[in-house]
């Protein structure tokens, strides 16, 4: 897994949509797992949308 930064274009290693990373930090329910809060544009909802996910399910992608 690369170094996840803020401002790092990420999609979930199996694919979907691309999101920015906001912040990186411990997760707060298990603190061995580094984590992401990703934030992304949902078209179809017309929303902007936002998850913490693992850093281990993220990979990098150009912006």
């Amino acid at each position: 897994m690369a170094e996840l930064y803020p401002g790092d274009v990420v999609e979930l290693a199996s694919g979907g949509a691309r999101m920015t990373v906001e912040t990186v930090g411990q997760s707060d329910q298990n603190p061995a797992l580094i984590a992401a809060q990703c934030v992304w544009f949902e078209e179809a909802a017309g929303e902007v949308r936002r998850a913490v996910i693992a850093a281990d399910a993220l990979r990098k992608v150009e912006a």
